[in-house]
Protein backbone atom coordinates (compact mmCIF):
# COMPACT_ATOMS: atom_id res chain seq x y z
CA UNK A 1 0.00 0.00 0.00
CA UNK A 2 2.67 2.48 0.94
CA UNK A 3 5.92 1.46 -0.71
CA UNK A 4 9.23 2.71 0.61
CA UNK A 5 9.83 6.32 1.75
CA UNK A 6 11.30 8.44 -1.08
CA UNK A 7 11.25 5.41 -3.41
CA UNK A 8 7.66 4.43 -4.07
CA UNK A 9 5.87 1.17 -4.67
CA UNK A 10 7.98 -1.78 -5.83
CA UNK A 11 6.23 -3.69 -8.64
CA UNK A 12 9.10 -5.93 -9.75
CA UNK A 13 11.15 -8.63 -8.02
CA UNK A 14 12.75 -7.48 -4.78
CA UNK A 15 15.15 -8.62 -2.10
CA UNK A 16 14.49 -8.15 1.59
CA UNK A 17 17.65 -7.36 3.55
CA UNK A 18 18.18 -7.29 7.29
CA UNK A 19 19.72 -4.08 8.53
CA UNK A 20 20.52 -1.08 6.39
CA UNK A 21 22.02 -0.34 3.00
CA UNK A 22 24.12 2.82 2.79
CA UNK A 23 24.03 5.20 -0.12
CA UNK A 24 21.56 7.49 -1.85
CA UNK A 25 17.97 6.50 -2.50
CA UNK A 26 17.21 4.48 -5.67
CA UNK A 27 20.89 3.59 -6.02
CA UNK A 28 21.68 0.33 -7.78
CA UNK A 29 22.98 -2.30 -5.36
CA UNK A 30 25.30 -5.02 -6.66
CA UNK A 31 25.02 -8.38 -4.91
CA UNK A 32 27.91 -10.82 -4.78
CA UNK A 33 28.94 -13.99 -2.98
CA UNK A 34 30.87 -13.55 0.24
CA UNK A 35 34.62 -14.20 0.00
CA UNK A 36 34.71 -15.76 3.47
CA UNK A 37 32.38 -18.44 4.76
CA UNK A 38 30.06 -16.98 7.40
CA UNK A 39 30.41 -18.93 10.65
CA UNK A 40 29.12 -16.51 13.26
CA UNK A 41 26.02 -17.36 15.25
CA UNK A 42 24.20 -14.35 13.82
CA UNK A 43 24.94 -15.38 10.22
CA UNK A 44 23.86 -18.98 10.82
CA UNK A 45 20.58 -18.19 12.58
CA UNK A 46 17.44 -19.57 10.96
CA UNK A 47 15.09 -16.83 9.80
CA UNK A 48 11.42 -17.20 10.68
CA UNK A 49 9.64 -14.48 8.74
CA UNK A 50 6.16 -13.93 10.14
CA UNK A 51 4.94 -10.64 8.70
CA UNK A 52 5.95 -7.93 6.23
CA UNK A 53 4.39 -4.55 6.97
CA UNK A 54 3.15 -2.96 3.75
CA UNK A 55 1.40 0.03 5.32
CA UNK A 56 2.57 3.52 4.46
CA UNK A 57 5.56 4.84 6.38
CA UNK A 58 4.43 8.44 5.84
CA UNK A 59 1.69 9.89 8.02
CA UNK A 60 -0.59 7.43 9.77
CA UNK A 61 -0.42 4.34 7.56
CA UNK A 62 -3.05 1.92 8.80
CA UNK A 63 -3.93 -0.33 5.87
CA UNK A 64 -2.00 -3.26 4.40
CA UNK A 65 -3.98 -3.52 1.14
CA UNK A 66 -6.17 -1.30 -1.03
CA UNK A 67 -9.10 -3.67 -0.47
CA UNK A 68 -8.76 -3.24 3.30
CA UNK A 69 -8.78 0.55 2.92
CA UNK A 70 -11.81 0.51 0.61
CA UNK A 71 -13.66 -1.81 2.97
CA UNK A 72 -12.98 0.51 5.93
CA UNK A 73 -14.04 3.69 4.13
CA UNK A 74 -16.86 2.03 2.16
CA UNK A 75 -15.52 3.20 -1.20
CA UNK A 76 -16.49 -0.05 -2.93
CA UNK A 77 -20.13 0.38 -1.90
CA UNK A 78 -20.09 4.01 -3.02
CA UNK A 79 -18.59 3.09 -6.41
CA UNK A 80 -21.25 0.41 -6.97
CA UNK A 81 -24.03 2.90 -6.14
CA UNK A 82 -22.54 5.50 -8.50
CA UNK A 83 -22.20 2.93 -11.28
CA UNK A 84 -25.82 1.85 -10.76
CA UNK A 85 -26.99 5.51 -10.83
CA UNK A 86 -25.27 6.15 -14.17
CA UNK A 87 -26.70 2.95 -15.66
CA UNK A 88 -30.22 3.93 -14.57
CA UNK A 89 -29.87 7.52 -15.80
CA UNK A 90 -28.53 6.39 -19.20
CA UNK A 91 -31.42 3.95 -19.51
CA UNK A 92 -34.03 6.60 -18.70
CA UNK A 93 -32.46 9.14 -21.09
CA UNK A 94 -32.47 6.53 -23.83
CA UNK A 95 -36.23 6.03 -23.50
CA UNK A 96 -37.03 9.76 -23.57
CA UNK A 97 -35.08 10.40 -26.77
Amino acid sequence: MGGFPHYGVVNEDYLLIKGCCVGPKKRVVTLRQSLLKQTSRLALEEIKLKFIDTSSKFGHGRFQTTEEKNKYFGIGVLMNQTKFFFQVSEFSFGQVA
